[in-house]
């Protein structure tokens, strides 16, 4: 099984040398199988997640080497990215040299830091040469969905109890205790529960997504499929995953009130009316207690917001300071996964941080966090100039709205928890390409507007065209 994932591997790479696009689809292939293989492998070993980033790097080197033209027109276009990079780096380098200097083979720690933070950069510039055209987020979209949805069967399987191979946890069993109830959060065929709940929530937006834009008899198949990703995310016992495809709606309603089409609007609304009375059914449903159980947990995702923020956004940030102080610790030293390396760095760079926020703090200081605090002011305005260059009632100007909206409930989820994201650098990239397409939208709408207007100069009958 190990031998057929590492062909899997090779041969995506070796599609990318001819074409890379095509190659992105076999990705998500690699990205649903690396977890059940790992948890069906002798002793589970690690090297089996991490070898499913080898194909999105050879994915990323292609495209670069071949669209190095389209690649330096980003800054052309958005001059204020050459800001963010700068600022981004000058962050980094403080918590780089404090890793190096203060722990033995800290070089290493700060390197794969480093490599989590930069590593979005790269997504944001895959997403921005992927899209051609509308139909290359759908189509992406509809990969994801359908791949995702498949591998998600083995969660209502655990939760039922089912005896099959690859269910469960990594060797751990994650639990929430409550008032008079216990929740065992369900990973399926997943490696935990938090990678299970965003995959999860991406069906949700991404068919939302589709549905909006879709005739009626397509419209109602990713509705059911989103209505699928509802129930997995319940079962997943993590509220933040519950809490993303919430901020998706909301970010994108706020952002269409500014920047967007009405009609589109209303659209998607009354797509969102429908699902919520299907889910009210769904949380309602008499299925038996369990189900109960993990439908009352759900309910308290905003009842519970503030504390929730309180005790560990705000709690991560003034106890990363009071801990490392006003420089940090240092570069990778809360960075998921870094006890595989085996690094001691002593109790003032422990990473203990679960939110975001705190873990910024602790890697690069506070001085660092204002720096990058101040680059995601420039990329905002990036986006904001994105918008500004595609027409207001063009379906490509409210598709980039969308885009923005996942974004918003992944960078949500990441300031709650960051785990899921500074652990699985293609969790990163999924949600960095999202953005790269938001900044590759007009380009793509230029290209297809003059195609359309060459059409209409040869067509018989453009009121057809």
């Amino acid at each position: 099984m190990e031998y057929a994932y590492i062909a899997l591997i090779a041969f995506t790479g070796i599609v990318a040398l001819s074409n890379w696009r095509l190659a992105l689809y076999l990705c998500l292939v690699v990205d649903v199988l690396r977890d059940p293989v790992r948890k069906l492998s002798e002793n589970q070993p690690v090297w089996i997640t991490i070898a499913g980033t080898v194909p999105w790097l050879l994915v990323m080197l292609r495209a670069f080497s071949q669209e190095q033209p389209e690649l330096r027109a980003i800054f052309q276009r958005y001059p204020l990215v050459s800001r963010v990079l700068g600022l981004f780096i000058v962050a980094l380098i403080p918590g780089f040299l404090l890793s190096c200097v203060n722990y033995s083979s800290g070089y290493v720690l700060a390197v794969i830091g480093a490599a989590s933070y930069t590593g979005p950069f790269a997504g944001l510039a895959l997403g921005y040469l992927f899209i051609e055209n509308e139909r290359s987020i759908t189509r992406f979209f509809a990969a994801y969905i359908v791949l995702n949805s498949l591998m998600m069967i083995g969660t209502p399987l655990e939760f039922l109890h089912a005896n099959i191979p690859g269910l469960g946890g990594i060797r751990m069993e994650w639990i929430r205790y409550r008032q008079g109830y216990i929740v065992d959060l369900i990973s399926g065929f997943y490696r935990s529960p938090d990678v299970m709940g965003l995959h999860a929530a991406h069906i949700v937006m991404f068919g939302l997504i589709l549905a909006s834009r879709a005739k009626p008899a397509a419209a109602i198949a990713w509705l059911s499929l989103v209505f699928w990703g509802m129930g997995c995310i319940l079962l997943c016992g993590r509220r933040k995953m519950i809490a993303i495809p919430l901020v998706f709606l909301v970010s994108y309603l706020a952002l269409s009130n500014f920047h967007g089409s009405a009609k589109r609007v209303r659209t998607l609304t009354g797509v969102v009316i429908a699902l919520i009375l299907a889910a009210g059914v769904l949380i309602l449903s008499d299925t038996g207690d369990q189900w109960t159980e993990y439908a009352e947990y759900a309910s308290t995702t905003l009842s519970e917001l503030p504390d929730r923020l309180n005790d560990n956004v705000l709690g991560g940030i003034f106890g990363s300071i009071q801990q490392s102080g006003l420089l940090g610790g240092g570069l990778g030293t809360g960075t998921q996964g870094r006890y595989y390396l085996a690094v001691q760095t002593g109790k003032n760079a422990r990473g203990w941080q679960e939110d975001g926020l705190g873990r910024l703090i602790l890697e690069v200081g506070v001085p660092g966090f204002i720096l990058i605090f101040l680059a995601g002011v420039n990329l905002a305005l990036s986006f904001r100039r994105s918008l500004q260059l595609v027409p207001r009632d063009s379906i490509v100007r409210d598709l980039q709205i969308l885009l923005l909206g996942v974004v918003a409930g992944d960078l949500a989820s990441f300031v709650v928890a960051h785990q899921h994201f500074s652990g699985d650098p293609v969790s990163a990239l999924i949600v960095t390409l999202m953005g790269g397409a938001v900044l590759g939208a007009p380009r793509a709408w230029a290209i297809q507007n003059r195609h359309a207007d060459g059409d209409r100069e040869q067509s018989p009958l453009p009121h057809l065209v």
